[in-house]
């Protein structure tokens, strides 16, 4: 049994949905939902302790789902648990299994922020930006015109400036009124931006700017 099995059967259990679930842990709904799709190698420390907290089970568990520990081994170091280990190295380990990515403001903006202005900081699991291309940044979201997509007010977006396009991805866009994310699509000399809920912009392209992709979307810790 892998992570991702482990932490749906125990969900489950408990009853709860993937977004009751990440609200509970302090994680984002999308990681919720790839963790028990996909699960994910090497997993870190403070993630597996907001599971198990969240869950009310003991950390081992987890640890022996993601093949750090034996099922026979609840000591790490025959006198300490392995959860008291964990909870002295988190501080330590924190910055390198996170990135800080700067918040440059909300979305859906009626005007743009300054670009230098940074708001604060998104503290990001490290392993879900492994596949970025560029320098990421986050904006909140400020509308419900993603709900259907799982973005929900209040989350943060995360968006790549560098990712390739492809049609019919979710992207940040600057329009003539503003700042906008949603599905976009090339339309010849249009630039066509879809919400959720069926809402569509066109806009000539000289018009407006794509910024990035959307890579990632949820709640994390900011300071």
């Amino acid at each position: 049994m892998n992570l991702g099995t482990k932490v749906r059967e125990l969900r489950e259990d408990m009853g709860w949905s993937q977004q009751k679930l990440a609200d509970k842990a302090g994680l984002g709904h999308a990681y919720i939902s790839r963790l028990e799709r996909d699960g994910f190698k090497n997993p870190s420390a403070d993630v597996l302790l907001r599971l198990s907290g969240a869950l009310g089970v003991d950390v081992n568990q987890l640890y022996e789902a993601a093949g750090y520990i034996r099922e026979r081994g609840g000591m790490s170091d025959g006198r300490r648990p392995l959860e008291v280990i964990l909870r002295e190295v988190l501080k330590r380990c924190e910055l390198l299994e996170t990135i800080e990515v700067p918040i440059k403001g909300k979305v859906p903006a009626t005007y743009p922020e300054p670009k230098e202005e940074t708001y604060g900081y998104v503290l990001i699991p490290r392993e879900l930006l492994g596949m970025t291309k560029g320098k990421v940044f986050a904006r909140q979201v400020d509308s419900s015109c993603l709900v259907e997509s799982g973005i929900h007010p209040e989350d943060y977006i995360i968006v790549d400036p560098q990712a390739p396009f492809i049609d019919g991805q979710i992207y940040l866009v600057q329009l003539p009124k503003g700042l906008a994310a949603g599905y976009v699509y090339m339309a010849g000399a249009k630039l066509r931006v879809t919400s959720s809920s069926g809402e569509v912009q066109e806009i000539d392209t000289a018009e407006a700017q794509v910024l990035g992709r959307v890579v990632l979307a949820g709640h994390w810790r900011t300071y």
